[in-house]
C-alpha cells in the first residue's frame, strides 16, 4: 500500500472509532497478574508432550496469517485479534499514537472477553495453560492476566516464540552436531531404515527428507503423499523437534541420518547440518538393482489414488532437463502402460545412477541391503562402537 493510500486507510480508521468513546485503560492493570515461564522450562513441556504427557496445552494468542506462516508444534490458535483487527492496531501504533492503539486493542479484546475465555477453558479442560505470542509482549501478556482472573491456571512464554526461534537456530546454526550418515543409490532403502529405526526408538534418528516432506528428488513430494513443506523456517522447526527428545542438560547425542545435498527440493540444510554432512562420516547401503525397482515401486507407486498418479506423471516430465525427448515419451508411455517395472528400472539406470553423487571419502562400513531388520542391527552396532570410540 502506497503512503497516500496508508494515511486515507488511517483517516477512515479513526472516524470509526471516534464514535466509540473508548475509556482510558491501565495497560499495567490489564497484564496482571501475568505468572511466566522462560524457554528452558517451556522447552522441557515440549519435551514431556513429545512424550504423550497431556498435563499442559499450548495457545498461540497471534493472528490467524501469523499463525499459518509459522508456529510451535502442538500450539492451538487462540487469536485475541483477527488478521483485521492486529492490522488496525498496528496501523495506529505506528502512525497515531501507542496510546490510541492500546485503547482499540482493548475495545476488541473486551468485546470478545466471554466468550474467548469460555473457548480456551472448554480447549483446556482442566489442562494448565502455556500462553504465547511472538515476543512475549501485551497480546500474551494480556490474555494471560485474563485468564487467571477468570480461574484458569495460566503461564505466559517470556520471550514468545521468538525466543524458541532462537533455541531452534542455536541448534541448526551454530551447534556442532555429530551425524552419521547413510548413503548409496536411489532405492537402497536409507529412508526406509530410518523411519524404521524412528519408530523403535531407541537410537536417536534425523529424517530430514522427512522434515521436509520430500525424497529430495524430481519425485520428491509423491513418496510423501504430495503435500511438501514449503516454508524454510517450518522445516527447521521440524528438524529442530526431532532433536528436541534427545536434548539433555543443552547438549544432543549423535544421530543417525541420510547423506543429502545443500537442498531438499526449495529448503535449504540448515549450516550445523550441512557442516555436519560435509565431514562424510557414512555407512554405505547397496542392494541389487531389482531389490531397488521393488522397493521405488512399493513407496512411490503401490499407494497411489487417481489425483496422486496424474501428479507423478506430470513429475516424470521434468527429466526433458537431463534426457532427451525421445526418452521421456517412452517413459510416459510406459507410465501409461503401467509397466512399472520396466520404467522404474530405466529411471534409476538411465537418470538416478547417473546423476548419483558419490562420496570423497570411503564409508566407515558398508552394507548390502538385503533384508531392513538384519541392516538396522548391523548399523546399531556400528553406532555403538562409534559412540564408545
Amino acid at each position: 500500500m502506497t503512503a497516500k493510500g496508508q494515511q486515507l486507510e488511517l483517516k477512515e480508521l479513526i472516524a470509526k472509532i471516534s464514535s466509540l468513546e473508548l475509556p482510558e485503560i491501565d495497560i499495567k492493570e490489564l497484564c496482571s497478574p501475568c505468572p511466566s515461564i522462560g524457554i528452558e522450562e517451556f522447552i522441557s513441556h515440549l519435551q514431556a508432550a513429545q512424550r504423550q504427557s497431556k498435563s499442559k496445552i499450548i495457545i498461540d494468542v497471534r493472528s490467524e496469517a501469523e499463525f499459518e506462516e509459522a508456529h510451535i508444534p502442538g500450539a492451538t490458535n487462540f487469536p485475541i485479534f483477527n488478521n483485521k483487527e492486529r492490522h488496525n492496531v498496528g496501523l495506529l501504533f505506528k502512525q497515531k499514537s501507542e496510546k490510541l492503539a492500546e485503547q482499540v486493542g482493548a475495545y476488541y479484546a473486551f468485546n470478545k472477553a466471554e466468550e474467548y475465555v469460555n473457548e480456551i477453558k472448554k480447549a483446556a479442560a482442566g489442562k494448565e495453560i502455556l500462553v504465547h505470542c511472538w515476543r512475549g509482549g501485551y497480546r500474551s501478556k494480556s490474555v494471560t492476566a485474563l485468564l487467571v482472573k477468570n480461574g484458569l491456571q495460566a503461564k505466559r512464554l517470556d520471550g514468545g516464540i521468538k525466543a524458541f526461534r532462537k533455541v531452534v537456530l542455536h541448534y541448526l546454526y551454530k551447534y556442532d552436531l555429530d551425524l552419521v550418515a547413510l548413503s548409496g543409490q536411489t532405492g537402497t532403502g536409507k529412508s526406509e531404515i530410518l523411519e524404521t529405526m524412528a519408530q523403535e526408538n531407541d537410537i536417536p534418528v534425523l529424517h530430514l527428507e522427512g522434515a521436509a516432506q520430500h525424497a529430495s528428488s524430481v519425485f520428491g513430494p509423491v513418496r510423501f503423499g504430495c503435500n511438501p513443506v514449503n516454508k524454510q523456517q517450518e522445516f527447521e522447526t521440524r528438524i529442530f523437534m526431532q532433536l528436541l527428545p534427545w536434548l539433555h542438560n543443552r547438549t544432543l547425542p549423535q544421530f543417525i541420518t541420510e547423506k543429502e545435498s545443500p537442498k531438499i527440493g526449495r529448503l535449504v540444510l540448515p549450516p550445523s547440518i550441512q557442516k555436519a554432512l560435509n565431514k562424510e562420516v557414512h555407512i554405505r547401503l547397496n542392494c541389487s538393482l531389482d531389490e531397488r525397482v521393488k522397493r521405488l515401486k512399493r513407496e512411490y507407486i503401490d499407494h497411489l489414488d487417481s489425483t496422486n498418479k496424474a501428479y507423478l506423471r506430470e513429475r516424470l516430465t521434468y527429466l526433458k532437463r537431463t534426457i532427451s525427448g525421445e526418452t521421456l515419451q517412452q517413459y510416459l508411455e510406459l507410465y501409461d502402460q503401467e509397466n512399472w517395472d520396466i520404467l522404474l528400472k530405466r529411471i534409476l539406470v538411465e537418470y538416478y545412477d547417473i546423476v548419483y553423487k558419490k562420496t570423497d571419502t570411503e564409508p566407515i562400513f558398508e552394507i548390502n541391503n538385503h533384508s531392513n531388520s538384519k541392516t538396522i542391527s548391523i548399523i546399531k552396532g556400528i553406532l555403538t562402537k562409534e559412540a564408545t570410540a
